[in-house]
């Protein structure tokens, strides 16, 4: 019963974790992978080392489209580990210890950020006990020979680097057991151990020294060293060993003190290893990538972001509710928050922006940039669907179908894929689209070159061609507005019949700092309240408290507060 109780309080922790902390984790997780269901695509995965716990792994990550789906899948894993480890460390299930859920709170500790670390070491992990549990219940020795010999390579070429602690249980399993004549297949363990080492630079002689230990991508950095692993296995062997030497603990009272032990070091180490942060910044992506303008404001709202792809996804958000001439300097602004990025995860929010601006071929072509960056070089089903749409938009009918057609393999997107292939086949229906027909009718009527550093040039030759894009237009003006170019807003004022506060504020100091200057600001109404907290901040300048400190909590959110201190 203990037992029991301890396995479904972990499954149901590790579930609430990851459906509703790390949730947008899942989801870039899947969306950066395209699993196929053709054989050229099991192949091609299966026929390189480590290549079967990739395909396995990747099969079970394709579910995380659903995240609640995903987060119980990653639970059962965890749990298979912990349920291998007490079997090969000999516990009764009556009597299981909280010790052996270490080394599944070490891997959960790892998949806090999936965005490096992924579920394919745990898989690797469980064949690999799984093996090691098949070979310590055969008593014949010379089975247990044959087994030994061929067992080292085998799953080294199949799951990676996990053949390694394997080998090294099996041996210590030899060593402590000591039945008839053990001598023979620890020899057979030991020689097979060694034969895999030698050859396994000639099997695959393309890969370096860390791809070739790992075999499966253990991480998504797979060229690199990960001292993480390697005191992974250790304390898995180690707690193997030593719950094998330990006392069952038979009392209900130390048994329940024990788990409590183990299970609240674990919440300690996940909750520091969690990167709420990082979590946050996924969250913006999905939400302006569905064009759920209002969660990404509502989300600025609860916390002010800090980081600057999410300010970059809120302004865009802004610009989507035509909110940003109310509301902009209510968050942290700079030049660099509504920024083209060249490089990074930039990519995947500049592609959003472009996107959604009507720079369709510019979109497309972050989006290719990044997909060829993904380091385990992987197809990216989001990206993918993304191109074919944006392909669909720009009139490539024929590359709209080759993305299509690879997406009509896949468990998850092929019922959409099918329903815009056959929009693909007549350009009327897409252009008649109440989506795509719109989004095309956004696009700049003439070509030019893009030069993300001057993006208010292209802004501008977008809002002559297509004054219509109210996107771009907030966007153009917010542009201005935080690069302070006041001579060019002049020329475009004003934007609509009732000008938005901050651009009022912008006109009231134009008015009152530089009479004159600017004709067209004399003829655009200015609300009352703001030509009065344009005094009230002038008299406080002209008394002597003109630090941003003393200034900040009055006029922190204004138009003047950035014009002066930013």
């Amino acid at each position: 019963m203990r037992s029991i109780i301890q396995k479904g309080l972990f499954l149901l922790a590790v579930w609430v974790y990851f459906a509703f902390c790390v949730k947008a984790h899942l989801l870039f997780v899947e969306g950066m992978q395209l699993f196929l269901y053709t054989g050229d695509y099991a192949l091609d995965t299966c026929l390189r080392p480590g290549g079967l716990c990739n395909y396995i792994s990747r099969f079970i990550i394709q579910f995380y489209h659903d995240p609640w789906l995903g987060a119980l899948l990653t639970g059962l894993l965890l749990l298979a580990l912990q349920s291998l480890v007490s079997r090969l460390a000999g516990e009764k299930r009556k009597e299981e210890s909280g010790l052996s859920f270490i080394p599944s709170f070490f891997y959960l500790c790892l998949l806090s950020d999936m965005t490096l670390y992924t579920i394919n070491g745990l898989v690797a992990l469980i064949f690999a006990l799984l093996a090691v549990l098949i070979y310590c219940k055969s008593g014949n020795p010379w089975l247990r020979s044959a087994y030994g010999l061929f067992f080292p390579p085998l799953l080294w070429f199949t799951v990676g680097g996990v053949a390694i602690p394997a080998v090294i249980l099996m041996i210590s399993m030899e060593c402590l057991n000591r039945n008839t004549r053990w001598f023979i297949p620890l020899f057979s363990v030991v020689a097979a151990g060694v034969l895999t080492v030698l050859a396994a630079p000639h099997a695959a002689p393309s890969l370096n020294n860390p791809a070739l230990l790992y075999g499966s991508g253990y991480t998504r950095f797979i060229e690199k060293w990960h001292p993480v692993f390697w005191i992974l296995w250790a304390v898995l062997i180690l707690v193997i060993l030593g719950l094998r030497h330990v006392r069952p603990v038979k009392k209900t009272a130390y048994g329940i003190l024990l788990t409590v032990v183990v299970f609240a070091m674990g919440a300690g180490a996940l909750a520091a290893c969690h990167k709420t942060a990082r979590e946050n910044v996924l969250r913006y992506y999905f939400a302006i990538h569905q064009s759920k303008w209002e969660k990404a404001i509502s989300m600025a709202e609860k916390k002010i972001p800090s980081d600057i792809l999410s300010l970059n996804a809120l302004n865009l958000a802004l610009a989507a509710t035509d909110q940003a001439g109310s509301r902009m300097f209510e968050f942290p602004q700079s030049t660099s928050t509504l920024k083209i990025f060249s490089q990074g995860e930039g990519l995947l929010f500049s592609a959003e922006t472009l996107f959604h601006l009507g720079f369709i071929n510019e979109a497309q072509r972050l989006s290719h940039e990044y997909m060829e960056s993904i380091p385990d070089r992987q197809l990216s089903s989001l990206l993918v669907a993304q191109m074919a749409e944006t392909s669909l938009i720009a009139g490539q009918t024929a590359v709209a179908r080759k993305y299509l057609g690879l997406l009509q393999h896949t468990l998850f997107y092929r019922k959409a894929a099918k329903n815009l292939d056959q929009l693909a086949r007549d350009p009327r229906q897409v252009a008649s689209h109440p989506f795509y027909g719109a989004k095309q009718d956004l696009q700049p009527r003439e070509d030019f070159s893009s030069d993300f550093a001057n993006l208010d040039n292209m802004l501008a030759r977008m809002v002559m061609q297509r004054p219509g894009n109210r996107i771009a237009v907030n966007y153009f003006f917010m542009y201005l507005m935080i690069h302070k170019k006041v001579d060019a807003l002049h020329q475009l004022f004003p934007p609509r019949p009732y000008v938005p506060r901050h651009y009022q504020e912008l006109i009231a100091w134009a008015r009152t700092v530089q009479p004159g200057r600017y004709p067209a600001y004399e003829i655009i109404h200015v609300d009352t309240s703001v030509t009065t907290g344009l005094n009230h901040l002038l008299s406080e300048i002209k008394s002597g408290n003109s630090s941003p400190e003393a200034l900040g909590p009055r006029f922190a959110h204004t138009y003047w507060f950035y014009l002066l201190y930013m």
